[in-house]
C-alpha cells in the first residue's frame, strides 16, 4: 500500500498537477489579496455590486469559448502536423464569438438597474471591454494545456492575478479605488497577460478555413459548447441572482466566501487540465481503469484535506476579511461540502469526454445541473439568503457525480 502511495505521489500526473497547483496557489494568493483589498475598501454592498458585474464579464468571456478550448485539448495531442491550421481556425472562431458577445453585453445598458442593481453605465462599458482579453487569455491557456506546457500555464495565470493586485493596491494608496477603477485594473492586467500569452501564437495564425478541420472542430465542440454555456451559468448565476432578488449585501458576503473556496475550484481545474490530455491519449479500457484508480486515491486525499480545513473556518474569515464578514462562515462551510462531489466528478467526466467521446452526455448532465441550481436558488434565496446558492450547488454537484459515475461504470463494463 505504501509503495502504491509513493508511486502515486511521484507519478507524472502528480508532478504536473503540482506544477499547475503551484501556479494556482500563486493565483489564489494574489486573487485572495485582491479580494481583501477590494472587499475592505468597497464595503459589502459595493463589493456585491462589483462582484455581480465581474461575474457577468467572466460569464460572457467563458461563453465565448463554446467548446473551442476542449477541441484544442482533444485534437492538438493527436495531430503530428497541421498544428498551425487548427490554431488558425480556432483563433478566427474565437475572435468572431468574442466580438459578438462583447457587443451583446452592451445590451445591459438600458436594463442595468433591473439586472444589475447599483451598476452605472460606465461599468457596463468596462464589462464589454474586459470580455475580449479574458477570451484570448483562455484561448492561449488551452493551447498550452493541450501541449502539456503546464509551467507556462501557471506563469500566465499568476501574471494576471498579481498585476491586478498590484494595480488595485496602487489605486488604494492614491485614494482612487472604486468600482470603475477596479474594473479598469482588471482590464489592464488581463490585457497584459493575454499579450504575453498569445504573442508567440500569432505567427501561426493565417486567414484559412479548411472545411475538413472546421467540420471536425465543430462536430466535437458542439456538445462541449452546450456544456460550457450551462457550466458557466452554474459558476456565475448565483451571485447575479443574489444581487437581483436578494440584496447587494448578500451578494457581497457570498462572493467573499466563494472567493476562498475558489482554491478548491482551482484544485479541480488543475487536476482536470492534467488528466484531460492523458485520457485523450489512452487506447485501451484497461489504461483508463488503472488511471481512474490512481485519480480516486488522489481526489480522496484532497477531499479529506478540505474537510479538515473546516475547523479553522472562523479564524480564516476573521483574518482574511475582518469582523464585518463573519456571517460568511456558514456559507464557507456549505460551499466546502458542495465542492467535494465536484472534485470527484473530475474522475468521471474526463474519461467520458476524452476517451469515450461522450460530450453529449456531459451536456445532458450539465443542463440538468443548471435547472436544479436556478430552481433551488429561486425557491431558497428569499428564505435562506446567501446560504441558498451553496445548498443548490451541493445538490446539483451530487446529481452530476451520480449520473456520470453510473454512465462511466456502464461504458467500462
Amino acid at each position: 500500500m505504501i509503495g502504491k502511495i509513493k508511486t502515486l505521489l511521484f507519478s507524472d500526473t502528480s508532478r504536473d498537477t503540482a506544477v499547475i497547483m503551484g501556479g494556482n496557489l500563486a493565483v489564489a494568493l494574489g486573487g485572495t489579496l485582491f479580494t481583501i483589498v477590494v472587499a475592505r475598501s468597497l464595503s459589502p454592498i459595493n463589493f456585491g455590486i462589483f462582484s455581480a458585474i465581474f461575474a457577468l464579464a467572466t460569464l460572457f468571456s467563458s461563453l465565448a469559448d463554446l467548446g473551442i478550448s476542449s477541441a484544442l485539448i482533444n485534437f492538438l495531442p493527436k495531430v503530428k502536423g497541421g498544428r498551425s491550421t487548427i490554431i488558425s481556425v480556432t483563433f478566427w472562431m474565437q475572435l468572431g464569438i468574442a466580438l459578438l458577445l462583447s457587443s451583446l453585453s452592451l445590451g445591459f445598458l438600458p436594463i442595468r438597474q433591473d439586472t444589475l442593481p447599483g451598476a452605472q453605465s460606465l461599468h457596463i462599458i468596462y464589462l464589454s471591454i474586459l470580455i475580449i482579453p479574458l477570451v484570448f487569455e483562455s484561448f492561449a491557456l488551452a493551447i498550452l494545456k493541450a501541449e502539456k506546457r503546464f509551467f507556462f500555464v501557471s506563469l500566465i495565470m499568476t501574471l494576471d492575478s498579481w498585476m491586478k493586485l498590484i494595480l488595485t493596491y496602487l489605486l488604494l494608496r492614491f485614494n482612487l479605488l472604486d468600482i470603475s477603477s477596479v474594473l479598469l485594473a482588471s482590464i489592464a492586467a488581463s490585457s497584459l497577460a493575454t499579450a504575453f500569452a498569445i504573442s508567440k501564437e500569432l505567427k501561426y495564425v493565417r486567414p484559412i478555413f479548411p472545411k475538413a478541420q472546421v467540420s471536425r472542430i465543430v462536430h466535437f465542440a458542439k456538445w462541449i459548447a452546450l456544456v460550457r454555456v450551462f457550466s458557466v451559468g452554474i459558476s456565475r448565476i448565483d451571485i447575479i441572482l443574489l444581487n437581483a432578488i436578494g440584496s447587494s449585501f448578500q451578494a457581497g458576503i457570498y462572493a467573499a466566501s466563494s472567493r476562498i473556496t475558489l482554491l478548491y475550484a482551482m484544485l479541480v481545474s488543475s487536476l482536470g487540465s492534467v488528466v484531460a490530455p492523458r485520457f485523450s491519449a489512452f487506447t485501451t479500457k484497461q489504461q483508463v481503469k488503472d488511471y481512474i484508480l490512481k485519480l480516486l486515491l488522489l481526489t480522496t486525499f484532497f477531499a479529506l484535506g478540505m474537510i479538515a480545513l473546516l475547523e479553522f473556518a472562523p479564524l480564516i474569515i476573521r483574518i482574511v476579511y475582518g469582523e464585518a464578514y463573519l456571517s460568511t462562515v456558514p456559507i464557507f462551510r456549505y460551499l466546502t461540502y458542495a465542492m467535494i462531489p465536484f472534485l470527484y466528478a473530475t474522475v468521471t467526466t474526463n474519461p467520458l469526454i476524452f476517451y469515450f467521446n461522450k460530450p453529449n452526455f456531459i451536456a445532458f448532465t450539465t443542463v440538468i445541473q443548471i435547472f436544479i441550481i436556478v430552481a433551488l436558488d429561486l425557491a431558497l434565496i428569499p428564505s435562506f439568503g446567501a446560504i441558498a446558492p451553496a445548498i443548490s450547488l451541493a445538490v446539483s454537484n451530487s446529481v452530476v457525480l451520480l449520473l456520470t459515475g453510473w454512465k462511466l461504470i456502464r461504458l467500462l463494463k
